[in-house]
């Protein structure tokens, strides 16, 4: 069969989702194999509502159903296309987040479903992640972890992905189609302000009164005698998203704001990014300026009033809060941070922590300008020693309630 001229021997592997053939022609005229299988269940007219009524229980908020709503029938309607963000549900225990995973793997089968314990998305062995249609991650809990953030924003932007796993070497995966992921944390992982990856909603509280519990283990028992009855619910709801209108839906774009996603960002930042936003809120020395280098915002840090409940500080994390509250690197030359030259003697790597756009495309001399802007007799009078120290006291109280 090997010596056969008539045998396709394939060079590549990739997983195309929604593509029928097995035996794929790439563009420098190789073939590869297509490691996607039909799976699932079969769409057909039916009684979905039961379904509906959980997703209403689920997601009690009308914005956040809907988007979800459309996000499942997008990735059903066009099961190739990338939609580049993710599905963060955050919520107490008993409140579904289980159910949500069953109805999905129902629909597109395990094996285009696949669900990950949290954890593994901070390991170093990432097969796992990739080629797949769908990946659901469930209790992921990583607080202040911003390389987390970096990894999923690279499978939810980027087509492929170099994976690697015990004793296989690295290779390139194809990224997830949709990502869903699940915590009981308010703010299961950093979302820097600004983020665009993330779609962020929040399911009820766990019930606390006999009454509530009653309610709740009465419905989800009906509700599970249901699915395992047969897959005609489920069937009836992949019918239902299979003709629901797309209309609003962005799979490219930023998804819309919610109040959890707010809730979320504040609660992700670290305690350096708390206590960093409230020197910048108060305008300090050096934050009277819009640029600045790490080692200067070190020293701010160190020298507040809360320099005592610090984590040991390093450049690392500091540029990393600095990140997390939308500071950026400016005037990047290639992947390198531009060095500059401000003084005999002194030079920076310039950071911009407002009006960031303005000053990635500014000058050398604008942005020497602003980095040694000096201090005003009017802030020095405005940040008397006295009134300095008090604010500092407030915003520590406020940041450690």
């Amino acid at each position: 069969m090997m010596q056969s001229p008539t045998t396709p021997k394939v060079m590549h592997r990739d997983y195309r989702a929604g593509v029928a053939q097995l035996i794929l022609p790439e563009p420098d005229g190789s073939i590869s194999v297509n490691l996607w299988q039909r799976g699932g269940v079969t769409p057909a007219a039916g009684n979905y509502q039961p379904i509906l009524d959980f997703f209403a229980r689920f997601l009690p908020d009308t914005l956040s159903r809907e988007h979800v709503l459309k996000y499942l029938a997008h990735l059903v309607q066009h099961p190739g296309e990338k939609i580049e963000h993710g599905v963060i549900i955050t919520g107490g225990y008993g409140t579904g987040k289980n159910t949500l995973y069953r109805i999905v793997t129902s629909i597109f089968g395990i094996k285009n479903a696949r669900e990950l314990d949290g954890v593994e998305l901070g390991e170093d062995y990432t097969a796992r992640l990739v080629d797949t249609q769908i990946l659901m991650i469930e209790e992921a809990h990583h607080g202040e972890r911003l390389e987390v953030f970096e990894k999923t924003k690279e499978l939810l932007t980027n087509e492929f992905y170099y994976a690697h796993d015990k004793y296989v070497r690295r290779f390139r995966g194809r990224t997830p189609r949709g990502i869903f992921l699940t915590s009981n944390d308010a703010a299961p992982m950093v979302l820097p302000r600004g983020d665009r990856r993330w779609f962020v909603c929040a399911t009820p509280e766990t019930p606390e009164t006999e009454e509530e519990k009653k309610a709740n283990r009465a419905f989800f028992k009906q509700l599970y005698d249901l699915l395992d009855r047969d897959d005609s619910a489920v069937a009836a709801f992949a019918e239902y998203l299979r003709t629901l209108s797309l209309e609003g839906f962005n799979a490219k774009g930023a998804p819309p704001m919610t109040k959890a996603k707010e809730v979320a960002t504040e609660e992700s930042r670290t305690p350096i990014a708390q206590m960093l936003a409230e020197l910048i809120h108060a305008g300090g020395i050096p934050f009277h300026r819009d640029v600045m280098s790490v080692p200067e915002v070190i020293h701010a840090l160190k020298t507040s009033t809360w320099a005592d409940n610090l984590e040991r500080l390093n450049p690392k994390k500091a540029a990393r809060a600095m990140q997390d509250l939308g500071a950026r690197k400016v005037n990047m030359e290639g992947d390198d941070h531009m060095e500059m030259v401000i003084g005999p003697g002194k030079r920076m790597y310039p950071w911009a922590i407002r009006n960031v756009a303005r000053w990635r495309a500014a000058t050398r001399e604008e942005l020497k300008a602003e980095a040694a802007r000096p201090v005003t007799e009017q802030l020095v009078a405005d940040l008397s020693e006295t009134r300095l120290k008090k604010m500092m006291q407030e915003a520590a109280r406020k940041a450690s309630a």
